[in-house]
């Protein structure tokens, strides 16, 4: 584990306390890895063609078979 070290105002810490800074810290940490790791996946689904994948199309016929009741009364 790392350890970095951050200047603040001395009000600051002593409203909050140490404990609360520390864990707004990790909890913004691990938001921004959340984020990253999203836009790491939004970026791979540029790459994947789903038009030309036999499990895609498996999958979707399956749960066309499976729901298409529920869009029966609307098509009439």
């Amino acid at each position: 584990m790392a350890q970095i070290t951050i200047q603040l105002e001395d009000s600051l810490v002593e409203s909050l306390g140490e404990g609360q800074i520390e864990q707004l810290v990790q909890d913004w940490l691990q938001q921004y890895q959340r984020k990253q790791a999203l836009k790491d996946a939004a970026d791979d689904l540029h790459s994947i063609n789903l038009t030309n994948d036999p499990q895609w199309q498996a999958a979707r016929n399956l749960a066309w078979e499976e729901y298409k009741h529920n869009f029966e009364n609307a098509a009439q």
